[in-house]
């Protein structure tokens, strides 16, 4: 998924929970040249935006960014490597949704060409 679209989901889900807008994603949060890397996007992915929605945002949240298995750092960090679910289930429900609605525009861009 582009990063922009997925960091406006991210945003809509925290606004959601009450989460301030100065405490929203930027555009830059992760620079353009980071996306053009897979690995140093992943990396950036982990050390940064997973940190500061750790760190930062989840206090903010009460607690409703990530899964209730994530009771530290460390273990979002090892859940994220495995591929294991890390955010509330609230948002992935509203992220598979998204994932649809953006198969369903290649598919009819793709059906239109």
């Amino acid at each position: 998924m582009e990063w922009n679209i997925f960091r406006k989901e991210i945003n809509d889900f925290l606004s959601s929970l009450g989460v301030r807008e100065d405490k929203l994603i930027g555009p830059f949060f992760i620079k353009p040249k980071i996306l053009e890397d897979q690995s140093v996007f992943d990396q950036t992915f982990k050390n940064k935006l997973l940190m500061y929605l750790y760190e930062d945002v989840e206090k903010y949240a009460s607690g409703k960014v990530f899964s209730d298995n994530v009771s530290r750092f460390s273990d979002l960090l090892k859940m994220y490597e495995k591929g294991i679910n890390i955010f509330d289930s609230v948002f992935e429900i509203k992220n598979e949704a998204l994932y649809d609605r953006l198969n369903i525009a290649e598919e009819s861009e793709e059906y239109r060409s």
